[in-house]
């Protein structure tokens, strides 16, 4: 997704995907740092953000209780920039797209 303000813009990844099989810690899950830690700085350019979103069709219920997980949908959003679609396998989360728009203003 791109973003122009201006003179400012973002460059956000988007990436819909299960996440059954990964971790927190796995590099797909931690784009987003590896963005603004590591490409960006090499780029240089004040008025581009970078910026990477995983949206997980694995149910957020599945994903925390696989890894013991005691955080919210926004605070997996903000802190690891992880959005789910679905609450459960038969609940959806209907606010999702909310929740990745809210997270990138």
């Amino acid at each position: 997704m791109w973003i122009k303000e201006s003179q400012k813009q973002k460059i956000i990844f988007i990436d819909p995907k299960g996440i059954s099989r990964l971790t927190l810690d796995h590099d797909k899950l931690n784009l987003h740092k590896h963005l603004r830690e590591e490409i960006q700085p090499k780029i240089g350019k004040a008025d581009l953000d970078l910026d990477a979103y995983i949206i997980s069709v694995t149910p957020y219920e599945i994903f925390c209780r696989r890894e013991a997980i005691h955080k919210t949908k926004e605070q997996l959003a903000k802190e690891n920039h992880l959005i789910f679609q679905k609450e459960t396998q038969t609940r959806n989360n209907e606010k999702y797209l909310d929740t990745l728009f809210n997270q990138l203003v």
